[in-house]
């Protein structure tokens, strides 16, 4: 994208909106007043949670293995506290650090199969098209005003209108808006400018002034949030200038932890609240095991890393992470050796303030559901037990956020009867 490019998704969706009264430099808080962080680290594509933190190993081994997995038997099952997890060196370092403030969800019953609908109810918490992703519904309803209150990363990034989405991969864009007076972003502080300081000025000044007068001719309100966004993108570029002190320099060639650097520093530098991040290459319906193991343990080295950047900035408590993806995979394999879509599938979420070391839900052998008691969550196999869905986490999320009785959500109501205590 180039910087026209770049500048006018800015002015239609994305570096700031209308003031709420909350200054920049502010946090969003939590129901419990601290500040948090939230992430939605993505599995695009379908992921097999079975490799991951819904370990089932192989019926017969090898050289001619059966059952849900080819590559692990039974026996080969690491834990990390209460928390079974698949065997892998990545798996371990990620769950041997962070299973204390863990919960793992397992047998979220997804009522879908298709890749679109997945996505929307793994990130929203809905199938309705439209819906907003819970990353889009923390920023707009707790800080709207920020310049990247939602840094956006791929995934599913539907705002519905609430907030602008913000994505900042390449610090040369970034560079480009802070200093757009600047030729040259990558020769600073030696390049010349477009103008000099006095006529640049000029040029602003009378920016603001049409911006002014335009916004007082104008008394639509969705218009008028539209100018707003534009007048808010074109007045901030100075505060964007505090998210550089938080960014390493160079920026790493690794898209994981690029991902991970610039949205850390745009939360440490009061900027930002929510992101989106992750990656694809889940959906291996041919060659299973060989592309979708490496694939998760990729994603799975990027998610450590959000953890060990985020603790090298002295925010690593105020995260609040949920991994999630489409659905899961079958319980087995097809002709080409891979696996197909399967509503049913998992969910990982941390914080600090949730009670870890649990492993909430279950599968069978097959990879059914199984349902809990809405009570106790213990699992049952009885017509007392309710499914785990996608709602009924991002119900108890948005409770934690502060934002369920927010009146901006009243047309997102998330559609679940129950009152499941998943991180609680």
């Amino acid at each position: 994208m180039d910087r026209r490019d770049f500048l006018k998704l800015c002015s239609v969706a994305g570096l700031g909106v209308v003031a709420t009264g909350m200054p920049f430099g502010q946090r969003a808080a939590n129901a419990a007043g601290q500040p948090r962080f939230f992430v939605n680290f993505f599995l695009d594509g379908g992921c097999d949670f079975t490799l991951l933190c819904d370990p089932k190993g192989w019926d017969t081994a090898p050289p001619n293995p059966t059952g849900v997995n080819h590559t692990y038997g039974p026996d080969d099952i690491l834990s990390a506290g209460n928390i079974p997890y698949a065997p892998s060196l990545e798996n371990a370092a990620f769950f041997s650090q962070l299973y204390p403030n863990l919960v793992v969800v397992n047998g979220i019953n997804g009522k879908t199969n298709a890749h679109d609908i997945g996505q929307r109810a793994a990130a929203a918490g809905d199938m309705k098209e439209g819906f907003p992703a819970l990353a889009a519904v923390i920023a707009g309803v707790n800080a709207a005003a920020k310049p990247m209150s939602f840094v956006g990363n791929g995934g599913y990034m539907e705002t519905a209108g609430l907030v602008g989405a913000a994505s900042f991969g390449n610090l040369g864009v970034l560079l480009e808006v802070i200093y757009p007076n600047v030729i040259d972003v990558n020769d600073l502080p030696n390049s010349r400018a477009y103008h000099l300081p006095s006529t640049f000025d000029l040029v602003r000044d009378a920016r603001k002034a049409r911006l002014e007068r335009v916004m007082a001719a104008q008394r639509l309100p969705r218009i008028r949030q539209a100018q707003n966004l534009l007048y808010t993108a074109r007045t901030q570029t100075d505060t964007l200038s505090e998210i550089l002190q938080y960014l390493p320099d160079p920026l790493s060639n690794v898209d994981l932890e690029r991902q991970a650097q610039v949205a850390l520093a745009a939360y440490k530098a009061g900027l930002s609240v929510s992101c989106t991040m992750g990656r694809g290459g889940f959906d291996t319906h041919g060659n299973h095991d060989n592309v979708h193991i490496p694939n998760l343990a990729s994603a799975v080295t990027g998610l450590s890393y959000l953890f060990q950047r985020a603790e090298e900035l002295g925010i690593r408590d105020e995260l609040v992470v949920l991994v999630s993806s489409d659905f899961g995979r079958t319980p087995d394999y097809n002709s080409g050796n891979g696996k197909d879509h399967w509503s049913v599938t998992s969910a990982m979420i941390w914080g600090v303030d949730f009670q870890g070391n649990r492993v909430v839900g279950a599968t069978d052998a097959e990879l059914n559901y199984r349902t809990v008691n809405e009570t106790s969550m213990a699992v049952v196999d009885d017509d007392s037990g309710v499914d785990i869905q996608h709602a009924d986490i991002h119900k108890e999320l948005r409770a934690y956020f502060g934002v369920a009785e927010s009146p901006l959500l009243a047309p997102f109501h998330l559609q679940t009867p129950h009152n499941l205590r998943i991180l609680t």
